[in-house]
């Protein structure tokens, strides 16, 4: 079975804790985002309750004095009498009762009450309307009041330079209506911190024209909110007065971040700080182990395959490599003595079992030779028997030089050649 091997695991741990790190980092920040922005949303939207809160009772006291004038519809109704004393004595008592309401109230901008049959119009202002404005009310109340029957619903509408929300009833061709400017009717009692919030006042079809709290890039009153391309703003819209009026929330992802940025920071430093450590210590280990262990292995794998030459020559500034290293040298010196050894010991062997052999084979080698001479002498051949002795006698002396060392193949070959 194939062993794992140390570095490879080791690296792949190394690879793993940054991996871990990285999802960690991660993984806080959609935490902290999501958290963040949950925590906002649920601030925006406890300041938007009581915002609206403030602005429904601005509509409410609004529609309530217009209600006092119409419930109490006498002296409405004289405007349209024929008789001029009953009209003047109606207009006066309108005209001081609707200072009383406007006093009280502080809201309003404007009362008014407009009568087309005789071409009346009394109106009461607050201080913050110009000239403009002022003329502009009157001439829209004016037409107003000369058109069909229309359902009484707060709407909106710019005059001069001001947009207005306003409210009116018409009967018989008269009409009131109390008018605020947008500026105003956003404007709280008190000074709200909404921190990054937006807050838009649009009407039933989406139109912007009011903003308060932070402003927003590239806003334009009077345009649909859809043309409000930000794709940075998330919010939430809040219905008035059933939907006729509606507050749009709007937060950008920055105010998100700043909900986080301390802990974020905090936690990024000490990120950063175990990206670095991490960093270390993968360098470290890299050099001082994994590098190493992989030169050793390299060449353990190489001494495996025969090749006993190899030495380790790198300089390892830690003791425990160094110690291997020293150690690793010593054991291929000693295999190398080893080996050596063994050789010699497998020649000795070799020319002692020669030995044996030659020791056997020289007497069966004299008996041999001897027999043959006998039996050459029986058959008188003496000739044979001198040239076989002479033979003989080269062959001997060839062997006592020789002794029961090894000769080379080369010398033993001449020997037997020049044996005739």
């Amino acid at each position: 079975m194939k062993k794992k091997s140390f570095v490879r695991h080791a690296a792949w741990l190394l690879g793993l804790q940054v991996l871990v790190v990285s999802a960690l980092l991660v993984l806080y920040v959609v935490f902290s985002w999501n958290s963040a922005k949950n925590t906002l949303e649920s601030t925006n939207d406890n300041l938007m309750q009581l915002y609206s809160k403030e602005l429904e009772n601005k509509i409410e006291h609004a529609q309530n004095m217009l209600k006092q004038i119409l419930y109490d519809s006498s002296d409405y109704i004289l405007l349209q009498s024929d008789r001029e004393a009953d009209r003047y004595y109606a207009t006066v008592r309108l005209k001081s009762k609707m200072e009383d309401l406007m006093s009280v109230e502080q809201h309003v901008d404007s009362l008014m009450i407009a009568d087309t049959k005789y071409q009346q119009c009394l109106d009461v202002n607050s201080r913050t309307l110009s000239f403009e404005e002022k003329e502009a009310i009157r001439k829209f109340m004016m037409d107003y009041a000369g058109q069909e029957e229309q359902t009484a619903q707060w709407r909106i509408s710019k005059f001069a330079d001001e947009y207005c929300i306003y409210k009116i009833y018409m009967w018989k061709g008269r009409a009131v209506g109390t008018f605020i400017t947008v500026s105003s009717f956003m404007k709280t009692a008190a000074s709200m911190d909404l921190g990054g919030m937006s807050i838009l006042l649009t009407d039933d079809a989406g139109i912007v024209y009011g903003n308060y709290g932070s402003e927003l890039k590239n806003l334009e009153l009077g345009v649909s909110l859809d043309q409000l391309q930000d794709t940075s703003l998330q919010g939430f819209s809040y219905p008035l007065e059933g939907g006729e009026l509606c507050l749009q929330c709007r937060f950008s992802r920055s105010s998100i971040f700043g909900q986080i940025r301390g802990s974020m920071v905090f936690f990024m430093g000490i990120l950063v700080l175990s990206f670095i450590v991490t960093f270390i210590i993968v360098s470290y280990s890299r050099r001082e182990i994994l590098r190493p262990m992989g030169q050793m292995t390299r060449q353990m794998e190489h001494m495996r395959e025969g090749d006993y030459t190899l030495r380790i020559t790198e300089d390892y500034k830690n003791s425990e490599f160094s110690l291997l290293k020293d150690t690793f040298n010593s054991l291929m010196d000693e295999i190398v003595g080893l080996k050596i050894k063994s050789y010699e010991k497998q020649i000795e062997l070799q020319e002692t079992e020669l030995k044996c052999i030659r020791l056997q084979i020289r007497p069966h080698f004299f008996l041999n030779a001897m027999t043959t001479i006998s039996s050459l002498s029986m058959q008188g051949r003496n000739e044979e028997i001198t040239r076989y002795i002479d033979a003989l006698s080269k062959n001997v002396r060839y062997m006592f030089k020789s002794g029961m060392h090894m000769v080379p193949l080369k010398e033993e070959l001449a020997h037997g050649l020049s044996v005739p």
